[in-house]
């Protein structure tokens, strides 16, 4: 599953991983993405994403 929105994007994997990535530049310096996909760590299952 692939969701984008704004700044930033979130990825989950068929083993339940979770990955994100955007834009750095800015008052987004850092802040929840960073400029390459980057594994996050979760407890249980992802059911849904909400904006």
């Amino acid at each position: 599953m692939l969701y984008c929105r704004y700044a930033g994007c979130i990825a989950t994997t068929k083993s339940n991983k979770i990955s994100v990535w955007g834009v750095t530049a800015g008052s987004f310096n850092h802040i929840i993405y960073e400029a390459t996909p980057t594994i996050k760590s979760h407890i249980g299952n992802l059911t849904k994403v909400e904006s």
